[in-house]
């Protein structure tokens, strides 16, 4: 934390405004943290806008996403370059690098902040939990469904058993979940 060097033991890392950590997760060179109340950090290489600040610029520490404060978030994804956020109201938020279509706005182009996905928010079926890969981003739907954006080659779009395997997975992370009583905060 707050060095260039490679860490080579455990470091500790304090975030999250003193709320339990929910869920981390680390994307090609930078890291979300959601904590239990819904806020958002992230931290690391702010290339593409993948941090959600605004700009491009590193973070060393975790630094709260002041643009989903009015949010309470439930899921997150990193991708390679990319970041995901999804809401208790269903509301997909994606951010950073844009190529491929990986953040689902229509375009390649960088989102410095995180922006909703117009796609999701019409739709009738709501979204509960998210993933992101180094090219594209995978929404879960309630009804078992699961809509992929980004690249499409080596099966990433989800096809054949690549999709099977996503959906048995959420599954276990569905039954974990409840069984544990925090469905509110999928793993």
């Amino acid at each position: 934390m707050g060095t260039t060097c490679h860490a080579l033991g455990l470091i500790s890392v304090s975030c999250s405004q003193g709320m339990p950590v929910a869920a981390a997760q680390a994307g090609g060179s930078h890291t979300l943290v959601l904590n239990r109340r819904g806020q958002v950090f992230s931290f690391g290489s702010g290339d593409s806008g993948r941090l959600g600040h605004g700009n491009d610029n590193d973070q060393w520490s975790p630094t709260f996403l002041s643009a989903l404060e009015s949010e309470r978030c439930v899921s997150i994804a990193a991708g390679f370059a990319h970041s995901v956020a999804l809401t208790d109201q269903g509301q997909i938020y994606t951010w950073g690098c844009g190529k491929l279509g990986r953040l689902g706005h229509g375009s390649d182009s960088d989102e410095v902040l995180p922006r909703k996905l117009a796609l999701i928010s019409h739709d009738t079926i709501k979204a509960i939990a998210v993933a992101a890969g180094e090219a594209h981003t995978c929404i879960f739907r309630s009804e078992g469904s699961l809509i992929t954006l980004g690249r499409v080659s080596h099966g990433r779009m989800a096809e054949g058993s690549c999709a099977q395997d996503m959906l048995d997975t959420l599954h276990t992370a569905i039954s974990r979940q409840s069984s544990n009583d925090w469905h509110h905060f999928p793993s």
